[in-house]
Parts: C-alpha cells; sequence; structure tokens
C-alpha cells in the first residue's frame, strides 16, 4: 500500500491493473523447474520439490495432480505460494529493470503474489503489448475482461482489498488528496466472518457495534 501510495504521489497516475486467470493452476512445471535451478544447485532438493508439484490432491471425492501432471501447484501446499513467487520473479526481474522497456519508459511494476499493477506516468500500447507478450512466454494466462487501464485522477482502482481514490477536499477548496478505503467487498467478507465468530460464540450483534 506505501509503494502505490508513493508512486502516485510521484505523479504515475496511470495504472494498469491486470488480473491473471488461475496463476497458481497454470504454472507450468518445466519453466519452474528452470527458474529453480537458477537458485538451488543440490538436485535431491530439485527431486522433492518435482515430486511435491506432482503430488495428488484431494478435494472431496475429486482427485487432481499425479505424476502425469504438468501444471500448477498443489493447492494448499506449504510451499506454493514460495514456488509462485519465484516463478512470478523472472517477470519482477524483466519489468522493474532500468534498461528495458518499462525502465525507459518510466514504468514500475508492484507485486503481491500473483496480483500486480504497473504503474507510471503514461503507459503505452507498446509497454501493455510486451508485458502481454512475457506473459505469454511464461504461458500465464491474462484475463482480458478483469484487466484494466487507468487513469487514477479520474477513476479508483481496487488492489489487495484496498481501493485507491482521488478525494476532494472536505473543506470544498480546488484540492485532491489520494485516499485509501477498504473496498466494499473486503468489508462485506469481513462483515460475514465476523457474524459467523459471534454465532458460533452465542453473541447477538447490538445495533450500536455494526453502525460503528
Amino acid at each position: 500500500m506505501r509503494e502505490i501510495k508513493e508512486q502516485l504521489q510521484q505523479g504515475n497516475r496511470s495504472v494498469y491493473d491486470a488480473d491473471l486467470s488461475q496463476y497458481f493452476d497454470t504454472i507450468p512445471h518445466a519453466k519452474l523447474m528452470i527458474a529453480l535451478k537458477e537458485r538451488i544447485t543440490d538436485p535431491r532438493i530439485l527431486r522433492l520439490i518435482k515430486k511435491w508439484l506432482k503430488a495428488p490432491v484431494k478435494y472431496g471425492n475429486k482427485m487432481t495432480g499425479g505424476k502425469s501432471n504438468h501444471l500448477g501447484t498443489p493447492q494448499g501446499g506449504v510451499i506454493s505460494p514460495l514456488l509462485a513467487n519465484i516463478y512470478m520473479n523472472l517477470l519482477d526481474r524483466i519489468v522493474n529493470n532500468r534498461q528495458s522497456l518499462f525502465g525507459v519508459s518510466g514504468v514500475k511494476m508492484i507485486r503481491y503474489a500473483d496480483d500486480f499493477v504497473l504503474m507510471g506516468k503514461i503507459i503505452t500500447t507498446e509497454v501493455k503489448e510486451q508485458l502481454h507478450h512475457l506473459l505469454t512466454r511464461m504461458d500465464l494466462i491474462i484475463n482480458i475482461e478483469k484487466t484494466k487501464h487507468i487513469d487514477s485522477k479520474e477513476a479508483s482502482f481496487k488492489f489487495l482489498g484496498f481501493a485507491f481514490r482521488n478525494d476532494k477536499d472536505l473543506y470544498g477548496r480546488d484540492l485532491r488528496y489520494i485516499n485509501i478505503v477498504p473496498n466494499s467487498d473486503s468489508e462485506k467478507s469481513y462483515e460475514g466472518k465476523y457474524q459467523i465468530i459471534l454465532k458460533g460464540m452465542d453473541i447477538k450483534t447490538p445495533r450500536s457495534w455494526c453502525e460503528d
């Protein structure tokens, strides 16, 4: 949140909010192992990770994964977030390289796991096409319908459960301020979990609590 706010304060108001489709389920094992070999030299550890990737996973009565599986990290596997971050680091290194097209264009990527935004004063069509090209080379799928390019001066955007808004001055002055607030979906999700906890404790929610 702090990084995005700093980018906005520096005038990097053009935001490309990209969305990846089923990222954890589409990571290609072969390319992930190449990325891991840059960091790990012990073949025993590499074999162990490969077995982990192919471990069968049971959801109810449905089995997924197994030896024939070549895509994805096991959902719920404790190592999955780490492997997913290592694979996305390939994109980090290119986009945030000052000598790349992105760096020369003054565009930076802010990422948390598979959620990321590109930010800059101007994000050109060439920059967006290069991003799509890199994701295609990584065998990742970008969700065009959910991906959007906005000017944060004119529209708000969401990231990790927060909304970034360019709000008017409360006192009617000709000023605007960057405001970071929980988005409505996050508030609804929190309220639902809160009600479940209270129900389990057999506690009724006073009206004043909800209003506060």
